[in-house]
């Protein structure tokens, strides 16, 4: 069962009773060190602090866990329920977010600690020990894999899994190393600035790609993260060839994605307008062509993927070390 409370989330409101509870809270956030949250805090000086709303909005959500939890145990149902609670990103410390992640640095739509280093907590009533924690590097890429080695569950996937299983770790405190690199990008549509990053235990480099209609600029920041995980340091300078050698994973890496993006969109197209049901939105797939829309047609699709190249895939699911040579075929159709 995926229950998303979509809280706490701009636009922030909660029942009046708490809006009431905390309305002479304080703002005391220290700036969060990332330019752009910082910048949109200072346009907004003027206004109304978000903080108040913000922690009304979260003591709604403690509420609502703790029916959830409260009618598992009425129901006899905590030794059979795995209960995973997470953020899907670091809190959203701009102007109107109202979060503090000190001391890691930035917040939502930045890739420095504070916007994608999220807490999670994990319960199994008789099978996990309580007050226990994990010190390790696990990702939202992790969860599937984990909770289907937990359950006993067959994973019946056809797309390659990156994830890891991390259930040895949690159960029994078995220290799994990373197997390859973990990389992110910020998934808010602003496009005057986009980060990406590139981690392992040791090394984080992030990516602050600023744009204007004329230029792109790229900053490489460094961070030695085991030893300095709210990143005050950026080392790039004294490792340049480290720098150099990070980046080009990034490239290679966000090459492999769809030329048509995958981020989302400040505001619907033209107009768009919202349908009254949306269940009647999605198309069922029986109502859909067999065959997955070509575009230019298979004929053209390995030349424009190969002269595209850093720009994103036409092909996808084609082998890395293919597409740099333009060897990519057109993907097969697979029924889910």
């Amino acid at each position: 069962l995926y229950m998303p409370f979509i809280a706490p989330h701009s636009p922030l409101d909660a029942p009046d009773k708490l809006i009431s509870k905390y309305k002479n809270l304080k703002d005391n956030r220290k700036l969060t060190r990332s330019k752009s949250i910082d910048r949109s805090r200072s346009l907004s000086s003027q206004r109304k602090s978000a903080r108040p709303v913000y922690a009304a909005v979260v003591e709604a959500l403690d509420q609502g866990i703790g029916a959830v939890l409260k009618t598992l145990k009425e129901e006899g149902l905590e030794e059979e329920t795995i209960i995973l609670f997470s953020s899907d990103n670091g809190g959203a410390t701009y102007a109107g977010g109202g979060a503090d992640n000190f001391p890691l640095r930035g917040g939502k739509g930045d890739t420095y600690e504070g916007g994608i280093r999220a807490i999670a907590a994990i319960k199994w009533e008789g099978v996990l020990k309580s007050g226990t924690s994990l010190e390790q590097i696990m990702t939202i890429m992790d969860v599937f894999p984990t909770l289907s080695n937990a359950a006993g569950v067959k994973m019946r996937n056809i797309k390659e899994i990156y994830g890891r299983n991390m259930w040895p770790a949690i159960s029994k405190g078995k220290k799994l190393d990373l197997e390859g690199d973990i990389f992110f990008a910020s998934e808010t549509p602003n496009y005057g600035e986009f980060h990406t990053t590139v981690f392992n235990e040791k090394w984080k480099l992030v990516q602050v790609i600023t744009s204007s209609l004329l230029e792109v600029n790229v900053e490489n920041q460094l961070f030695k993260i085991s030893q300095d995980p709210n990143e005050y340091n950026n080392v790039a300078s004294a490792h340049p060839k480290l720098v150099q050698s990070m980046a080009e994973k990034i490239r290679r890496w966000r090459a492999l994605h769809p030329i048509s993006g995958v981020r989302s969109e400040l505001v619907p197209p033209p107009g768009w307008r919202a349908p009254k049901d949306w269940t009647s939105y999605t198309i069922p797939t029986n109502e859909l062509q067999n065959d997955a829309s070509l575009g230019f047609g298979a004929h053209v699709h390995q030349l424009l993927d190969f002269l595209l190249k850093d720009h994103g895939r036409i092909i996808y699911d084609c082998d890395p070390n293919d597409w740099e040579v333009g060897k990519c075929s057109s993907p097969k159709v697979k029924n889910h």
